[in-house]
């Protein structure tokens, strides 16, 4: 362990376990039984409070970040200045003290960004998975799961109960409501209030939000092949274009299309939706 500058301003728990070449700035407090692995920076003011804390190798911390409780940050991360990790759920209903924050692999969380801790009666954990971006003065509520390389872009508001899979992109200014799921590859844009569940690959925007299509510049962006893409926006044509009802509608789209993985994927969304999904303005 390395203290930049001076010591007196440092607190490190007796308990606490400091690998090697961590850096420790002025202003550091560990209090509890905290686990800091090899080649981590803390910044000036870095708040680490809890008994079960665990940050594995090569993470960054700017200033004034907060970690509390019970956490568990994997190898790679960046948190920018103001960051607060960890704290109680923003529900009167549960203290949250049986429940953690868990963070993967190679995120950037950057300024202000809030993540707060499962409650007892959900999952008992919020999750952020890996080489995700998180932008400035993002919340994210209890219970949450944030899967690979999402991009939730600055002032994003995330309810409690929410699922955001892989590769997602959230404009900024947007609101998502509790218990929505947003489905992967899906873009939806800045300023729009999300109350339904919006399927796998489409675009989305407004308030309310309301679907577009196929996200096709993101497809394209993540080398799907021509083929998929045609099929995607036949099927987005059939279920959401059609006067059939539902049942239908993806009874044609699956004799047509059952042998691409993703019309399967973008079938089942829809199916299982327990929100309802989002649907076209008109």
């Amino acid at each position: 362990m390395i203290i930049i500058g001076n010591k007196s301003s440092v607190y490190i728990d007796p308990q606490a376990q400091i690998g090697e070449n961590v850096k420790v700035y002025p202003g550091t407090i560990i209090e509890g039984n905290v686990v800091i692995e090899d080649n981590c920076i803390l910044g000036p003011n870095t708040f680490i409070q809890g008994e079960e804390i665990i940050i594995k190798k090569n993470n960054i911390f700017k200033c004034d970040v907060s970690i509390f409780h019970k956490v568990f940050i994997d190898e790679g991360n960046i948190f920018f200045k103001g960051a607060c990790i960890g704290e109680v759920s923003q529900h009167l209903r549960a203290p949250g003290e049986k429940s953690e924050v868990i963070i993967g692999k190679n995120n950037l969380i950057r300024e202000f960004v809030t993540i707060n801790r499962g409650t007892d009666f959900d999952k008992k954990k919020t999750i952020i998975k890996n080489n995700t971006l998180i932008m400035a003065y993002v919340h994210i509520a209890h219970d949450c799961l944030i899967e690979d390389e999402v991009i939730i872009s600055n002032s994003v508001q995330i309810a409690g109960h929410v699922t955001i899979e892989k590769g997602a992109v959230i404009g900024g200014l947007s609101g998502i409501h509790q218990f929505v799921r947003i489905g992967k590859y899906t873009m939806i844009g800045g300023a729009s209030a999300v109350e339904r569940d919006i399927p796998h690959f489409c675009l989305a925007k407004g308030n309310r939000a309301y679907l577009e299509g196929i996200n096709i510049i993101g497809l394209k962006r993540r080398k799907f092949n021509k083929e998929t893409i045609k099929a995607l926006l036949d099927a987005y044509k059939i279920i959401f274009g059609s006067k059939k009802n539902i049942n239908e509608s993806i009874s044609i789209v699956l004799e047509k299309y059952s042998h691409i993985p993703e019309i399967r994927e973008f079938v089942e969304f829809i199916k299982t939706s327990k929100r309802g999904c989002t649907l076209p303005k008109n």
